[in-house]
């Protein structure tokens, strides 16, 4: 009671003990010094001490708490961390933070419990504090102590951690063994309804976008993850699911109708003539669209179209070198196709480059070997 009282009259009593944030220090040079000022301040905390005493009973430990938890049971949001090497930052557990000169002893502590501060509520300044060891505060504040399970997004999985809190205050922090299987799930369901996108093929999505699939849109995707994720993500901590599951999870919520537009409204790939196929891009501004050699396409006299769009071809040479690009293959044929056909005839002897390529049969063999076996 006597320690509290000083303390606490010292908090208020400016000068008294001199000057400097360490309180401890100040109380130290009070109750050394003889002077008529510290002897009428010491029979003030007396008196207070006194009136203290006959308001409780007397306490079973007859251990003195020292002076930093007398401060910390009256000021229990103001201990505080040291944030930094220096001891220039610092968190309170009441979540509030504050800064101390780097040069001033108490920086050299972890743990503060902070009497005064001057300055603005964010990063005021400390001007009187003592010094608080880890153990006093698991000795004499257990009950203040929280200990909690946490779960962390690192940007790549979740951790799970079990943490020891002050308020804002962490004094220990180390991994969960046994973390909560479906707080997992719904933090990272909870990552993924951000950029659902993200998770899935820009394949896939294109297709549905261009065909109309609103069940596949980024929105409705982010609304019915618990349907079709949540079954993916038991027992993980990231979302590196396969692609193909993810595929597979998406098309599965699709009704039959819709599978059946996508399929048809936006087809996976397009077979040429000669029998290749070739997956149709979907994802460009000038989509949709393919990669095909010229020599697959002859014979071929109408556009071949993805609904009521012409589909762009993308013409390669028999190196897969590009050519040219169009969406009016028999206006191509008829014409840029003869300036096409010389430039190609130098560079590619050996294949076949006729002067009416829609009359022709398709085929990417060499001109030998398409003659020896009739195409």
């Amino acid at each position: 009671a006597e320690d509290a009282a000083r303390l606490a009259l010292l908090l208020q009593e400016r000068g008294l003990g001199g000057q400097g944030e360490d309180l401890e220090a100040r109380l130290a040079r009070w109750n050394a010094d003889r002077g008529a000022r510290a002897e009428a301040n010491r029979r003030l905390a007396g008196r207070w001490a006194k009136t203290a005493r006959n308001l409780v009973s007397a306490s079973a430990d007859a251990n003195r708490p020292p002076s930093g938890i007398l401060l910390a049971a009256g000021r229990p949001e103001f201990i505080a961390r040291r944030r930094d090497a220096s001891g220039e930052s610092w968190i309170a557990a009441g979540g509030r933070g504050f800064v101390l000169d780097p040069a001033s002893p108490l920086a050299r502590a972890d743990y503060l419990v902070i009497g005064d501060a001057q300055g603005q509520a964010k990063g005021a300044r400390i001007t009187s504090a003592i010094a608080l060891a880890e153990s006093d505060i698991e000795r004499w504040l257990p009950e203040r102590i929280e200990r909690r399970q946490v779960l962390r997004w690192n940007g790549e999985r979740v951790e799970a951690l079990l943490e020891r809190r002050l308020g804002a205050v962490t004094l220990a922090r180390g991994p969960d063994p046994s973390p909560d299987p479906q707080a997992i799930a719904a933090l990272l369901l909870e990552k993924a309804r951000q950029d659902p996108a993200k998770l899935l093929p820009a394949e896939l999505l294109a297709r549905a976008s261009y065909a109309g699939i609103e069940a596949l849109s980024p929105e409705a995707l982010a609304q019915t993850a618990d349907l079709w994720l949540l079954p993916l993500v038991e027992g993980r901590r990231d979302l590196n699911i396969p692609k193909g599951r993810l595929v597979d999870a998406v098309l599965g919520r699709l009704d039959w109708d819709s599978r059946q537009t996508l399929d048809r409204a936006a087809p996976r790939v397009f077979a040429s003539p000669a029998g290749t196929t070739h997956a149709i891009d979907y994802t460009g501004d000038d989509a949709p669209s393919v990669e095909v050699r010229v020599q697959a396409l002859f014979g071929l006299e109408r556009h071949p179209l993805v609904g009521r769009t012409p589909l762009l071809l993308k013409l390669t040479s028999p190196a897969g070198r590009s050519i040219q690009s169009t969406r009016d293959l028999p206006g191509f044929w008829r014409g840029s196709w003869a300036d096409v056909r010389k430039d190609m005839k130098g560079r590619y002897p050996k294949h076949r480059w006729p002067e009416q390529p829609w009359a022709e049969k398709p085929s990417l063999k060499t001109k030998n070997a398409f003659s020896k076996t009739g195409g």
